[in-house]
């Protein structure tokens, strides 16, 4: 065998080599007893289980010390202002809340306070048999830009403990059994959390990533998890809220209720733990757990109640859209709702849901999130209108909360949508869906405004980055073990991988690519990428870009496409363009004559059916920047694809045409001074560039059928109704520059009371001739639609 000339010849000096790196902080083994009752002899009966913890001061100084985060990483609080007098303040990373400001305000001058994050989430280990489970801690900082901790690549989030997650099955008593696996968590939190009590009080000195050493100061700011762990951590009943002391039956009322009190929480829990204690009235006013001790009672300037952050996953998409909203419309109109889905016509990374809803047997978030970009179109005049305005107010408020920068105008919007989804609630009283709306998620609702301005946009805790966390260090660390004393193995595991992180990380950042890595880590994963969109610097290599500055209307920035470096059809002709069966552009000499009149008038050219052009499938075209929506680029996908007929072997795949919003000249008085002024709608037919011999050889074109001008806007739905613009009898065509495209738009039809047997998603752009434009289909289109109506 050939000498590779690698230091190890077997796999235990590779893992000698790898101990001997550099490694995080260490950990813990801890054995503690619990009381699980007596034995029927009368012998005290008591179960050990394992925690593995590691000291979070460490962890905290291993991240704000990284110096490939230099840059990324803030040291005070900010007060953001968007307009030049200082009177519109923004709320986006957690620097920029309240919360930051207050505690900066209780510590000595020149203190640098780290503001701690953690969450907390159970997760099954064993796929398909078993019931191994683990329970991770994670924490990360506040300091930390939210976008780097939202990558899971970064490792801006870290590991801090597992928590018992077997339960202690020798208590017989289910009640029993669940209050004492409650202690045990605070017992298990306690322990873990200790060390930042007295760093919390006094202070560290801490090496920073840009090289000044500070004293740094870690406080609990910031509590994730689900709406089951929020009532376990905040020692609350499973019908209560977490964040304030409303009634179980008050929860239906849209009124504002002060946070609770974690030292009177904290008060209550000791003088009911007390003997022979008769007072029970506060106890059971606010709805709390019998626990002993509290992890949080004795951590500095923290306040667990106002630490528990939004939870846009279980509390919105799942919980109050999915869980609530959704069975309420399928009561209603289950059958047309599943007729009509399976009708909507495609969008680039659309679900299309072929069966309907109803059979759907489990749903993860993105199935939520595809249901809510058509959810309200599909409704429209199946069901009453009033259940479509509480529709209808529910997504305003969910897309709001996802917005990454907000103002007050955004948070007067998502009050204002909060306002009418109450205002119309009743209506499923009325029609027997509902009797009450006492549901904590919907409850929770009105604690969103108040939570961004003081921890920050909710993007930057959702718990979805916890369960992505799960596959690294947790899944994958129990697959590498053999299912024996497996947390043990785990951490061992673990330590091993984060050293080989470490060792690369310093050695990239050591000749200076640590920008590279948190650019290239910034691309959005598959999941979190939506409409098939990716960042624009890392197009495919075989895509080439063309901008032109052009200068339309308020909000317009210079236009961006990319388009494949060969063409998909390189010799098209007049007569495959103009066919019902290839692209189906009926007046495609006609605008080419036009166009070439304008553009080059002194040319003089006879186009025949049997011209040639090379022809697209598709171009992607940059979306403008929205602070509120993505704090980095991304492209639109634009198809012009025809209908492909089906061969032995070879299956036919159906036409892809997709509608676009076009720049154009004719003035718009609806949206004059808006970023919809001087937009239109058109559907793409055909993506080609002219043959070499004109002059304009390298503009790249666009056959579109036109829409009349976005006007008429629907009074329940709130969304704009566009119809065919006509021209002679026929629909109105033209060919546009591809640097007049602004990005694509998804169309709905209006479906009325009942649909037309007829329809299908393939047919409907023939068979239907009104539409709705759907802004529910991204939040780009959302932000651009919405914002100004």
């Amino acid at each position: 065998m050939k000498d590779t000339g690698l230091s190890f010849h077997n796999a235990r000096k590779l893992y000698q080599k790898v101990d001997a790196l550099p490694k995080g902080p260490e950990w813990i083994r801890e054995i503690l007893e619990v009381d699980c009752g007596f034995y029927p002899d009368g012998l005290p009966r008591k179960e050990e289980v394992e925690l593995w913890r590691r000291d979070p001061n460490e962890c905290i100084a291993e991240l704000i010390g990284d110096p490939t985060f230099n840059g990324h990483l803030a040291y005070g609080p900010e007060r953001v202002f968007v307009d030049d007098d200082g009177e519109v303040r923004c709320f986006s990373e957690m620097w920029t809340g309240e919360w930051w400001w207050e505690v900066q305000n209780k510590l000595p001058l020149g203190a640098t306070v780290a503001p701690v994050i953690i969450s907390t989430d159970a997760t099954q280990l064993s796929k398909f048999r078993g019931d191994k489970k683990a329970w991770p801690v994670y924490l990360s900082i506040g300091n930390i830009s939210k976008d780097i901790r939202r990558k899971p690549s970064l490792r801006a989030t870290t590991l801090i403990g597992y928590i018992p997650a077997e339960g202690l099955d020798g208590i017989d008593d289910s009640s029993d059994r669940s209050a004492a696996n409650w202690q045990l968590f605070h017992d298990c939190m306690r322990r873990i959390m200790h060390p930042l009590k007295s760093s919390g009080t006094t202070g560290l000195l801490m090496l920073c990533a840009d090289g000044f050493t500070r004293q740094v100061f870690p406080i609990l700011a910031a509590y994730v998890a689900d709406y089951p762990e929020q009532c376990l951590v905040g020692c609350v009943k499973g019908n209560r809220c977490p964040k304030c002391p409303v009634d179980k039956d008050d929860l239906e009322d849209n009124t504002f209720h002060p946070l609770r009190d974690s030292d009177r929480t904290w008060r209550i829990l000791h003088r009911k733990a007390q003997p022979n204690n008769p007072i029970t009235t506060a106890f059971d006013e606010d709805g709390l757990r019998p626990i002993k001790e509290p992890f949080w009672h004795d951590l500095p300037h923290s306040n667990i109640h106002a630490a528990f952050t939004p939870d846009i996953l279980h509390q919105l998409h799942k919980g109050v859209f999915y869980d609530h909203l959704m069975s309420w419309l399928m009561s209603l109109a289950g059958d047309e709702i599943d007729t009509r889905f399976k009708t909507v016509p495609s969008y680039p990374a659309l679900r299309h849901f072929k069966k309907g809803l109803s059979t759907l047997s489990q749903c993860s978030g993105n199935e939520f999130k595809e249901m809510q970009k058509c959810i309200l179109a599909v409704i429209a005049n199946s069901v009453e209108s009033e259940v479509v305005e509480a529709t209808r107010a529910v997504l305003e408020f969910l897309y709001y909360a996802q917005f990454q920068f907000h103002t007050d105008r955004s948070h007067d919007a998502m009050q204002a949508a909060l306002d009418d989804f109450h205002s119309h609630k009743d209506v499923f009283v009325r029609l027997e869906i509902r009797e009450h709306f006492n549901i904590p998620k919907i409850h929770s609702m009105q604690h969103y405004i108040d939570s961004i301005r003081s921890l920050g946009t909710a993007d930057g805790y959702n718990t979805e980055l916890p369960e992505r966390l799960h596959i690294d260090y947790a899944k994958n660390a129990y697959r590498a073990s053999n299912k024996r004393d497996y947390l043990k193995q785990m951490t061992t595991w673990l330590t091993r991988q984060e050293s080989l992180f470490l060792f690369a990380k310093l050695a990239d950042w050591a000749k200076g690519q640590a920008a590279e890595i948190i650019a290239e880590d910034s691309i959005p994963d598959e999941e979190e990428a939506e409409d098939n969109e990716i960042l624009a610097p890392y197009a495919p290599k075989r895509l080439e870009e063309r901008r032109r500055p052009f200068q339309s209307g308020p909000g317009n920035s210079p236009s961006t496409y990319a388009l494949p470096k060969h063409a998909s059809f390189p010799h098209r002709s007049v007569m495959e363009l103009e066919s019902s069966t290839g692209h189906k552009a009926f007046h495609f000499r006609r605008c080419l004559t036009d166009y070439l009149a304008v553009h080059l008038p002194s040319f003089r050219w006879t186009i025949t059916l049997h011209d040639r052009f090379p022809v697209y499938k598709q171009t992607r075209v940059l979306l403008r920047d929205i602070p509120q929506v993505s704090a980095i680029k991304r492209l639109n996908t634009i198809r012009a694809i025809p209908e492909k007929t089906s061969k032995p072997g070879a299956p036919g795949t159906p036409e892809r045409f997709d509608p676009v919003l076009v720049r154009c000249n004719i003035p718009s008085d609806s949206y004059t001074g808006t970023a919809l002024e001087g937009l239109r709608v058109a559907r793409v037919k055909a993506i080609f560039s002219l043959p070499e011999h004109i002059s304009l050889g390298t503009e790249r074109l666009a056959y579109v059928e036109w829409f009349r001008p976005l006007r008429a806007v629907d009074a329940t739905t709130k969304m704009h109704s566009i119809t065919y613009a006509k021209r002679g009898g026929s629909t109105s065509a033209e060919i546009i520059s591809l640097d007049d495209i602004v990005q694509g738009v998804h169309l709905i039809p209006r479906f009325g009371e009942e649909m037309e047997p007829s329809w299908n998603r393939f047919n409907i752009f023939d068979k239907c001739d009104t539409f709705f434009v759907n802004p529910w289909i991204n939040l780009h289109t959302y932000h651009l639609f919405r914002n100004n109506l």
